[in-house]
């Protein structure tokens, strides 16, 4: 309950906030997207007994401690508490052997006022597995540019156990395409390709493409994995209206549901 009081008092705080103009909402749902997958994983965190306030170090020493909500969590999991139980299920086993080994971790959210990727010379610009995994290290996910094609966010993904000289070879994306519209975009998964000249991230390993629509009223979870892709497996996610239908772990807390849809 403590934490349901804290949590209700950030939500009025940040509802006071937009009403008087000082945070902008966006064009496409931008904030509450950024809510929804944020405190999805800061939920997951306070919510799983496993975690603790303070995560202390194997050799107890407290300047090596970290803070739960700047852990690693796996994407199993967090999928499993953001879309349900059954989630995997629906997903298939070579979904859920594919990212076996991924994890998430991103407590914030850095803005880009470009493209992830501007230039065809790759020499005039960030590697974007670097570009990936600079952000993995600052834990943080990125809201992109609105001039951005296909996406709308990007959340880093880890390969902990893959098999690889360096964190260069452990890292992917979660791909989220935002909508804030009343009509539907339920083919917009199948549109987002992390090669597109403006995204240009080449990798072999798993990654995930989203597509919310937020401004729909019907419950929608669409789920597809296909691991014959030029550009390395992918797991296809469509959904749409905020609700605990949609996102069951709203339904753990009415206050953040009430709040953010």
């Amino acid at each position: 309950m403590h934490m349901e009081r804290i949590l209700d008092m950030f939500l009025r705080t940040l509802e006071h906030k937009i009403g008087s103009g000082v945070i902008d909402v966006g064009k496409s749902g931008e904030l509450a997207s950024q809510l929804l997958w944020l405190l999805a994983k800061d939920l997951y965190v306070h919510y799983t007994p496993d975690y603790s306030t303070v995560v202390q170090a194997a050799d107890e020493n407290p300047w090596k401690s970290e803070l739960a909500d700047c852990q690693m969590i796996s994407v199993l999991d967090y999928f499993r508490f953001v879309f349900g139980p059954h989630f995997w299920d629906i997903a298939g086993k070579e979904a859920g052997d594919a990212f076996k080994d991924a994890f998430v971790n991103f407590s914030d959210w850095v803005a880009m006022d470009e493209n992830i990727s501007v230039s065809k010379n790759p020499d005039d610009q960030l590697n974007t597995g670097e570009w990936t995994l600079r952000h993995w290290h600052r834990t943080s996910a990125v809201q992109c540019s609105h001039n951005q094609p296909l996406v709308d966010k990007m959340i880093p993904i880890y390969f902990k156990d893959y098999p690889g000289d360096t964190d260069l070879s452990r890292v992917s994306q979660i791909f989220v395409s935002d909508n804030a519209q009343r009509s539907s975009n339920r083919g917009d998964p199948d549109n987002i390709i992390h090669d597109h000249d403006t995204i240009q991230c080449h990798s072999s390993l798993p990654w995930v493409a989203i597509s919310v629509d937020l401004g729909l009223q019907e419950s929608v979870v669409d789920v597809k994995f296909a691991d014959d892709q030029p550009g390395g497996p992918c797991l296809r996610i469509y959904a749409a209206a905020i609700n605990d239908k949609t996102f069951p772990f709203l339904e753990e807390s009415k206050r953040l549901h009430s709040r953010i849809s």
